[in-house]
């Protein structure tokens, strides 16, 4: 096998990007795999929420399958692509999502504070006493604009490339 092919078959490291709400962590997630993207790095998302999220729209042909009773519903075009299903919250689905995500370089997930894996949390300490990374929850890095000191690398929200720089070396080895 070509280590090109063996490299598609390899589920990519992945890190979290977590934290309260309104902390920021969309645009934490969006400028760093602009950041990783512009570097070359094939950079995939998984948006991981604890609420209700509209997956799928009534009236449209996947909403028919699925309400019809099929378990998973896909669709296609000339765009990309979309899988809609209904599944637990739990590990076994997370790692079958990520094993869509086989070939890329790295995978970011924004939320999945429960979920096993690196840590990198947003943290607003003007509207928040304490941040959710404590020592031994393999937290890498803290982004905020006023903390000073945690175990945690801190980052500042408005400067992101050196984060970027420590997820390639510490995940990548680049």
């Amino acid at each position: 096998m070509s280590p090109e092919a063996s490299k598609q078959l390899q589920r990519p490291p992945v890190v979290h990007v977590v934290g309260k709400k309104k902390t920021g962590k969309t645009t934490i997630v969006v400028r760093l795999v602009e950041l990783l993207a512009a570097r070359g790095l094939r950079v995939g998302t998984i948006k991981h929420a604890a609420h209700e999220y509209p997956r799928d729209v009534a009236g449209t042909d996947s909403y028919r399958h699925r309400t019809a009773g099929a378990v998973l519903a896909g669709f296609q075009t000339p765009q990309g692509f979309a899988l809609f299903g209904d599944a637990p919250d739990d590990e076994a689905n997370f790692a079958r999502l990520l094993g869509w995500m086989q070939g890329l370089d790295l995978v970011i997930v924004e939320g999945g504070k429960h979920l096993p894996g690196v840590k990198i949390e947003a943290f607003a300490a003007g509207e928040h006493d304490q941040p959710l990374c404590q020592p031994g929850d393999n937290c890498l890095a803290i982004v905020t604009d006023r903390l000073t000191e945690h175990f945690a690398a801190i980052f500042s929200p408005t400067n992101l490339a050196p984060l970027a720089d420590l997820i390639q070396r510490e995940l990548l080895g680049k």
